[in-house]
């Protein structure tokens, strides 16, 4: 109540007040997540198989989030291998040496749809408690067009290389009984098929 009462008297506008609570909100779902991750981090040392996977220290990882920059401690582990790795990442899908977090990414993507990197890059700025630049949406961009560029030609030799139907259309697909096709035959004469008959006697 004492907060509540504070922000009313530091703010005179709906605007000012609306955007201090949305901070605050902010503040306390990054505190929130953070222990939610090592939380998870925790239950994943425990129940793991301790003969595969070895661990072997705590290091700690900072990424942007739609509602700021969240810093957490998670565990590293040697596997049966020899590899390293971070559980806790593998189980969250959380990509390697990228400081965006997925949904931050997501919405950058889409706010390129229609606005410049720039003026992306400041909307994000603007609207969240997070930030990013220009270049780095830039390189999401690329690596976005990349990855689909080469699902279509995976597709595309799918389709017209090895007969394979893509699996969606599949499910809407009908089968018949009798296929009809009504054709018209139209001739169309050679140019050499002209000179050979004017060469003729």
């Amino acid at each position: 109540m004492e907060l509540d009462l504070r922000i009313l008297q530091n703010n005179t506008n709906f605007k000012d007040v609306e955007k201090e609570i949305f901070r605050i909100v902010c503040k306390e779902a990054r505190e929130r997540f953070k222990k939610i991750l090592e939380e998870i981090d925790q239950a994943i040392m425990e129940n793991r198989d301790k003969d595969k996977f070895k661990l072997k220290d705590i290091k700690k990882r900072t990424i942007d989030t739609l509602f700021g920059e969240v810093t957490i401690k998670r565990r590293y582990y040697q596997d049966s291998n020899d590899k390293f790795r971070f559980l806790l990442d593998q189980y969250l899908n959380i990509p390697a040496n990228e400081r965006q977090s997925p949904a931050l990414k997501e919405i950058a993507l889409d706010l390129v749809k229609e606005l410049p990197y720039r003026k992306a890059a400041d909307k994000i700025d603007n609207i969240l408690e997070s930030s990013t630049s220009h270049t780095a949406i830039f390189n999401w961009v690329q690596k976005e067009g990349a990855k689909l560029s080469k699902e279509a030609e995976r597709k595309q030799k799918d389709l017209f290389v090895d007969g394979l139907i893509p699996e969606d259309k599949y499910e809407n697909r009908k089968e018949i009984e009798h296929l009809y096709v009504a054709a018209d035959g139209i001739h169309i004469p050679l140019q050499k098929d002209d000179e050979d008959s004017r060469l003729k006697p």
